[in-house]
């Protein structure tokens, strides 16, 4: 259903001949967030490079524009738990904006930045990563807990329905870097060889992290069915 409805919102463009002109005003949605009453959906439009924050209601009708940005892409979007506020990722920091309306404020300020931002189902704590290892945050009082400290990726971070763990993703590779002769001395190619993704658990106050789904594949973006698993 929600694919279905958010497909005529790609395709919405000025009547007319197909020019470059017209291709690049063309909007893109992505990242569409329920309510958690389920009345409204909050999405991710871009333009020409330009990332905002929109809020529709489920039964159709006009997006209305939470954000007016003019610049930059946007990252994780999610809900607040009682539906008034849409948080989103821009510059490293977690913003949020009233659902209906308003200007956006920073959540929380800080110069270290995070990305992969998750809200706890209390509303009060977020997941996050930095440098490539997990951290929770308090919103309330701004403390932080850093839940791992690897040389590996750690990412995708999911919520416990009951808030105390975290399921995520470790990446694990090896850096490799390649000067070929026809390149010349200045420019050197860098990858990534070995590249492995599994999935670790861990309490959200810190503690050991335990290893699951471990393999040859690739394990990525972790979902708790209930629980107790």
């Amino acid at each position: 259903m929600l694919a279905a409805y958010l497909a005529p919102l790609v395709l919405a463009a000025a009547p007319g001949p197909l020019t470059i002109d017209t291709l690049v005003q063309i909007r893109h949605p992505s990242a569409a967030a329920w309510s958690p009453d389920g009345t409204r959906v909050a999405l991710v439009w871009e333009q020409s490079g330009v990332e905002n924050v929109y809020v529709v209601p489920a039964e159709g009708g006009e997006p209305k524009p939470l954000t007016r940005y003019t610049d930059g892409l946007l990252g994780g979007m999610f809900w607040a738990p009682d539906g008034a506020q849409v948080y989103f990722e821009r510059d490293g920091d977690l913003w949020r904006v009233p659902a209906v309306g308003g200007d956006a404020a920073r959540a929380w300020p800080t110069p270290a930045g995070g990305g992969g931002m998750a809200l706890a189902h209390d509303g009060r704590r977020v997941a996050f990563t930095r440098g490539g290892d997990l951290y929770v945050r308090d919103l309330q009082d701004g403390r932080e807990v850093r839940l791992t400290e690897t040389r590996e990726e750690e990412g995708g971070a999911a919520w416990s329905p009951d808030d105390r763990r975290l399921a995520f993703s470790i990446a694990t590779f090896t850096p490799h870097e390649n000067v070929p002769d026809y390149a010349g001395a200045k420019i050197a190619f860098r990858s990534q060889k070995d590249f492995q993704v599994a999935v670790g658990v861990v309490a959200a106050t810190g503690g050991a992290v335990t290893r699951i789904a471990r393999g040859d594949g690739w394990h990525t973006a972790p979902r708790w069915l209930d629980r107790d698993h």
